[in-house]
């Protein structure tokens, strides 16, 4: 680690009993990053640097078995986003010091990926609040999303605290969303749960959908609130 990285230290209680199998150090702190764009092999490189301690004790194990009731802790380096400002919209329905809400429109890619390294949402987050490029991460500000058609509220968070705060509600699913669809057909009940399995589509990679192995738990209710006189929508 160069001596003048800059670190992000969390702290967390491991909980056996709500985790269920995520025993493994790495297998824990990977799946309370979920979403935040850490990869498990940067976990586990953290962790093989003397990163990580268990109750005050520096561990070098990824695969050290958690037991229950530890206080962990885990330092990450951080990445100061490459992403070039750009001018553009953002329709900012609310701001305080510490977060922004937008109305993302239709048609915007929320963040940059591999082969698409401009015209979204981030790049004109950086061109109106430029601090936010201090933020760990490739995504600063960025704690859930939305696919580039859909539109609707965002969060944005403005400081580190109010980040890694955010990321933490969501993982922690203490966030609810509501959305609304217009979808083929008529359900043949009047409301229901989808409690599946969702990760990438093995046949259309930059797709979700339901999947037998490795997905996250999802689930979600729906009602239908209005439907076509001739029942197609």
């Amino acid at each position: 680690m160069n001596e003048h990285e800059t670190m992000t230290a969390m702290t967390a209680v491991y909980d056996g009993a709500a985790s269920g199998a995520l025993a493994r150090l790495d297998g824990f702190w990977s799946a309370k990053l979920a979403g935040e764009d850490v990869s498990r092999g940067k976990v586990q490189a953290a962790i093989e640097a003397g990163l990580a301690t268990i109750d005050g004790v520096v561990c070098r194990k990824a695969g050290y078995k958690l037991r229950g009731g530890e206080t962990l802790t885990l330092s990450l380096p951080e990445t100061p986003s490459d992403a070039v400002a750009e001018a553009g919209e953002l329709r900012v329905v609310a701001k305080d010091a510490h977060l922004l809400v937008l109305d993302k429109p239709p048609g915007l890619t929320v963040h940059p990926a591999p082969g698409f390294p401009e015209g979204t949402l981030v790049n004109r987050l950086l061109h109106h609040f430029p601090d936010m490029r201090h933020m760990a991460g490739h995504r600063p500000g960025i704690v859930h999303r939305l696919d580039k058609d859909t539109s609707g509220l965002m969060l944005v968070a403005l400081t580190e605290a109010a980040r890694l705060a955010l990321s933490a509600d969501f993982a922690a699913r203490r966030v609810s969303k509501t959305y609304l669809a217009l979808v083929h057909g008529r359900p043949d009940r009047p409301a229901g749960t989808i409690d599946l399995p969702i990760g990438r589509d093995p046949r259309h990679p930059t797709r979700m959908a339901v999947v037998e192995k490795g997905g996250r738990p999802a689930s979600t209710s729906w009602k239908p609130v209005w439907t076509s006189p001739d029942g197609s929508a």
